[in-house]
């Protein structure tokens, strides 16, 4: 696969550590990722920061599929 540098638009969880009271409604947050598309199947994708020409990479999340609203590619500069 090559890896292209991508957009990702997903959907993060939320967590509340303290004391609180029970909404009806939980808040969840919009995510922007641009990096490197270096995994993917059908269970989630991997987007790494950085790459090196050896194809090392730094800085990668992977992002469950379930979580995804949109992939974007990009153009290469």
């Amino acid at each position: 696969m090559k890896w292209r540098p991508v957009e990702v638009k997903w959907i993060d969880s939320a967590t509340r550590s303290s004391w609180h009271v029970l909404s009806g409604k939980d808040s969840f947050s919009q995510i922007r990722t641009v990096g490197f598309l270096v995994k993917k199947d059908k269970n989630c994708i991997s987007v790494a920061l950085s790459m090196d020409e050896d194809k090392w990479v730094s800085d990668t999340i992977s992002i469950p599929r379930k979580c995804i609203i949109k992939i974007t590619l990009l153009k290469e500069i």
